[in-house]
């Protein structure tokens, strides 16, 4: 094992400027010996600060290594730079994603569905999506939550996919989190597991809920709340492409505005689709 680590450092070395390592590790009932070998190329890695992947081909051990990698990895989005070039939607959905260049714990309110990939045999049928979370939206917070409550690990890789949705706009992004408040927040608050949502999420839920409080915030997303999301959506889109007028900031609340006209909203009757509803 010293002789493999050895050779495979040496070669590194030589080609350290430009190298991206693929090690691939072919193994049948060596639990011990390819963790300690794993253990081994990874701290020597991280020293010399190389880029890398281990893929491990196991020929259906059965010494119990499977289980000591009971792992949830997930990769990342971007948005290509012809889009945010152009676009301050694109900009802002692109400084929405996570960038980071090396493996690590992330939460599961950072969870990334669309690019995550495991080992299908530690998911059983108890542990799919939940179905009765309706419309656009969180259930993969909440799958990734009975996830972790099952001890699964959820690790951040460098993977990267280009997340194209070239037909999208502010307009139907800030729809998106109007279905989301009024169709797939009611079940998360039904089963009790408001916890799982950010922490701003949670301070409007709770105060929504609130008798009293309630009374006083329903009034002014009508007639506050949504005007104003008209007029900023309206401004948002039509200074798209102006790249000085860039603003996180109300970008931000043109969204927390149609989550709020979301839950407002939840006491209607749902038939549609959110894709078939059109723009508001």
């Amino acid at each position: 094992m010293r002789e493999v680590s050895a050779l495979l450092f040496k070669s590194i070395r030589k080609n350290m400027n430009y190298l991206k390592l693929s090690i691939i590790i072919p193994t049948w009932n060596r639990k011990k010996k390819l963790i300690k070998l794993i253990k081994n190329i990874t701290y020597k890695i991280k020293k010399e600060k190389i880029k890398y992947e281990i893929l491990i081909c196991d020929s259906f051990s059965t010494d119990g290594f499977q289980n000591e990698f009971d792992t949830i990895y997930c990769g990342q989005y971007y948005t290509s730079a012809k889009l945010t070039e152009k676009s301050n939607y694109y900009n802002f959905r692109d400084k929405k994603n996570l960038k980071i260049s090396n493996s690590k714990k992330i939460d599961i309110k950072n969870i990334i569905t669309g690019c995550c990939f495991f080992n299908k045999k530690n998911i059983t049928n108890k542990l799919l999506f939940n179905k009765e979370i309706k419309g656009y939206g969180l259930e993969d917070v909440e799958w990734a939550y009975r996830l972790r409550l099952k001890k699964f690990k959820f690790l951040l890789t460098p993977a990267m996919v280009d997340h194209q949705e070239t037909s999208q706009n502010i307009q139907s992004y800030a729809l998106k989190w109007y279905i989301l408040s009024r169709d797939s927040m009611p079940t998360i608050l039904k089963q009790k597991k408001l916890h799982i949502l950010p922490t701003n999420t949670q301070l409007f839920e709770n105060t929504f809920a609130q008798p009293f409080l309630g009374l006083i915030i329903k009034p002014l997303i009508i007639f506050l709340g949504m005007p104003l999301s008209v007029v900023l959506k309206k401004y948002l889109y039509f200074s798209d492409s102006i790249k000085y007028l860039l603003s996180k900031s109300l970008f931000s609340l043109l969204l927390k505005l149609y989550y709020a006209r979301g839950a407002f909203d939840r006491n209607k009757k749902n038939n549609n689709r959110w894709y078939e509803l059109g723009y508001k």
